[in-house]
């Protein structure tokens, strides 16, 4: 049995808010007075990415398992201190990549294994949102953190391989008027040790009104066949004096009163690995190679150049 014990927030008034709304028993204004206490046995770390490493290491070493949010850390060098922590202290350590709970991507992924493509031979990754996006997080995360790694983390769990280099390309027109220096688009091409070729789409400039919150693609053609999913339409079209939407049916959607959809799944398999004792599926390692293809990208961005891999 699960039971939501506390939330730990900089903020202690929305701390105190968002315990009291869903039922916790404490909260605090300070990580490591919650991590003290015994009645705790594991941990969600959601804090921007630049603010992973100290409580996911302090939560390693008072025995908590971690659920953390992606990316895993901004630096190679953050992840390794978090996975080494994790590992010191034998305790779960699972980075929250939902994709892997999608049934759609993971169904893609049971095709790929079976051998009904072949031999994969490219990969092509699709993430755009409305710029709705950069105006909440731009301040704090980049694109890449914040949304390509889901797509860097599925190219590397379909083509079974590590990339060996990266090239990529950007624009910035429409979130430098608004004082944001991070691209307003990106698109990266990699080359896997296996040779399949990998393409990114990144984009979260479309406008407000978008119909769909991720206009999300993926295409993986193979020797002897294809996959592909769609994530834009959903299969749920709404007209409105709102205008023209498409909502989200499997990411979090509400139903009946309860959220849904993978992110509850990613949940699930984290305390399933607690209670089994099982090696989560995607594991501190897979959040440091993905972060490490995000900081390939933004080499090749800087320096206008192929990247090379290991970093």
């Amino acid at each position: 049995m699960v039971s939501f014990k506390a939330v730990a927030d900089v903020n202690e008034a929305r701390a105190r808010e968002l315990a009291e709304k869903y039922g916790a028993a404490a909260w605090y204004g300070d990580v490591q007075n919650m991590l003290r206490s015994e009645d705790i046995e594991a941990v969600t770390i959601a804090t921007p990415e630049q603010h992973h490493r100290g409580p996911a290491v302090a939560a390693a070493e008072t025995g908590k398992h971690i659920l953390l949010e992606k990316p895993i850390a901004p630096t190679l060098e953050d992840a390794d201190a978090i996975i080494n922590a994790a590992k010191k202290a034998k305790v779960k350590l699972q980075i929250g990549y939902e994709l892997r709970f999608d049934p759609r991507y993971a169904q893609a992924k049971y095709q790929i294994d079976a051998g009904a493509l072949g031999e994969v031979l490219s990969i092509y990754m699709r993430r755009n949102t409305s710029i709705v996006t950069p105006k909440r997080v731009g301040k704090w995360s980049h694109p890449l953190f914040y949304m390509a790694v889901h797509d860097f983390d599925m190219m590397r769990w379909y083509v079974g391989s590590e990339p060996r280099t990266v090239y990529a390309q950007s624009e910035n027109k429409v979130l430098s008027k608004l004082g944001l220096q991070y691209p307003d688009l990106m698109w990266a091409i990699f080359k896997f040790k296996d040779e399949a070729v990998g393409v990114t789409e990144t984009n979260w400039v479309l406008p407000e009104n978008f119909p769909s919150g991720i206009d999300g693609r993926m295409n993986v053609i193979g020797t002897r066949g294809a996959v592909c999913v769609d994530v834009m339409d959903q299969g749920l079209r709404v007209v409105s004096e709102k205008g023209f939407q498409m909502p989200d049916t499997l990411h979090w959607p509400v139903i009946h009163g309860r959220l849904m959809g993978d992110l509850r799944e990613e949940f699930i398999h984290f305390i399933d690995c607690i209670m089994k004792n099982k090696e989560p599926i995607v594991t501190g390692i897979d959040g440091r190679r993905s972060l490490e293809m995000a900081l390939g990208v933004k080499k090749s961005l800087e320096e206008e150049k192929i990247v090379t891999f290991p970093l």
